[in-house]
């Protein structure tokens, strides 16, 4: 039986890219800023929960 795996490269591709943008959100929040580094954390918890 033959497997088509490229919707799962797809997903893949598209999980690593957001781990790309998560750290350069990460990077981008301003010392102190707490308010902006709980909706990234926020968001990064939905991410790795999918």
């Amino acid at each position: 039986m033959s497997v088509n795996t490229q919707d799962m490269e797809i997903v893949h591709r598209a999980f690593r890219r957001e781990s790309r943008l998560l750290m350069e959100l990460v990077a981008a929040v301003a010392p102190g800023d707490t308010a902006r580094a709980k909706v990234i954390a926020r968001h990064i918890s939905r991410v790795r929960a999918a």
